[in-house]
Order: structure tokens, then C-alpha cells, then sequence
């Protein structure tokens, strides 16, 4: 019952997200205004099942990211990979009738923006940039033609729990590639002009 109230008080409850001015408010059992749920939800959990691999993850994965990233771009691509794992469940019907809360949505983000990360620092063939662009394109076709084609359940399931978890992995990975891309164009850019 405590795990509810908590997750109510502090999880995203999608029908306080859909207008513009819903979003300052705080909503008969949350204790913050709406918006700032999208960035909470991360930390209740529904229960020790629910709680445990996600620590598990956390602490292996973000042992390695924040090495990568350093502490203070690691909570930030934590928190914005969370809000933008809750953003699918906002768009992407069906939506869940209690509240949203939980952090591995805000794990897979962060695991995509560490791959990316990861990618971006060596230097590859052509083979393997070519190979790396098609997953690219493979993997985004595949989430939009689920998208697309899919029957919307009457509630969520498994196949949507996956496919919930693949958009902020290659959303954060899509924002680090173009990240990283746009540092090393300005850095040619500055090179030549100097």
C-alpha cells in the first residue's frame, strides 16, 4: 500500500500530462506539479521484484556510464533518459491506468547514450560504420513500423514493455551520435578558420 502511495505522489499519471496547463499543477494525489514527475518516477519502484534488477542494472551499467560521462552528465542523461522513456508511454497507446514509476526506461537510455559514447570515441572501417548505420535504420524502422502496423491492446503488455524500453535507448544514442557529430564539425570548422 506504501509503494502505491508513493508511486502516486511522485509517478507520472499520464492523464495529468495531456494539456499544456495540467502541467503545473499537482494533481489529487501527487505531492509535485506534473512536470516534474517526468523526472521522479525514476526513483519509486513497485515492490522488492521491481526494485532489485533495476538496482542491479543501475550499479552495473551506471558504474561504467558515469565513469564515462562523469557524475553530473550522468544524472542528467539519467533523468533525461527517464523523461523521455515516460514521453513513449504518454504517446504510445495503450496507456497504463496507475501511475508510471520505475527507472529502467531511464537505464536503457543510458545504456544507448553509453553505447553511443563508446562508438564515437574509436575510429572504424567503412565496414563497420556501414554495419552501424544499417542497425541504425533497421532498429528505428522496426519501432516505427510497430508503431505503425501494430493492434493496440486494450491494455499494456509484454511486446509493449519491450518496445517501450527501445525508444529511449535509441533516442539517447541518436542525441549523443548528433552531439557528438555536431562537436566535431565545429571543431574542423574552427581548425580551418584558424
Amino acid at each position: 500500500m506504501a509503494d502505491q502511495q508513493i508511486s502516486q505522489a511522485v509517478g507520472v499519471d499520464l492523464n495529468n500530462l495531456r494539456s499544456p496547463s495540467s502541467l503545473v499543477s499537482i494533481a489529487d494525489g501527487q505531492a509535485i506539479p506534473a512536470w516534474l514527475t517526468l523526472f521522479t518516477h525514476v526513483f519509486p519502484h513497485g515492490g522488492w521484484w521491481h526494485v532489485l534488477p533495476n538496482v542491479t542494472a543501475l550499479w552495473v551499467f551506471g558504474a561504467i556510464a558515469e565513469g564515462a560521462f562523469g557524475s553530473w552528465r550522468f544524472v542528467a542523461a539519467y533523468l533525461a533518459s527517464g523523461g523521455v522513456g515516460v514521453s513513449c508511454d504518454l504517446l504510445i497507446p495503450p496507456y497504463p491506468a496507475h501511475p508510471a514509476a520505475g527507472a529502467s526506461l531511464a537505464i536503457a537510455g543510458i545504456i544507448g547514450a553509453y553505447s553511443a559514447v563508446r562508438w564515437s570515441r574509436g575510429l572504424h572501417t567503412r565496414l563497420q560504420s556501414a554495419t552501424i548505420i544499417a542497425l541504425e535504420a533497421a532498429l528505428s524502422v522496426g519501432v516505427l513500423t510497430w508503431l505503425a502496423f501494430r493492434t493496440i491492446p486494450t491494455a499494456p503488455d509484454r511486446i509493449c514493455s519491450v518496445m517501450y524500453h527501445f525508444v529511449p535507448l535509441l533516442v539517447m544514442w541518436f542525441v549523443v551520435r548528433a552531439y557528438v557529430g555536431c562537436r566535431r564539425f565545429t571543431q574542423r570548422f574552427h581548425d580551418r578558420s584558424t
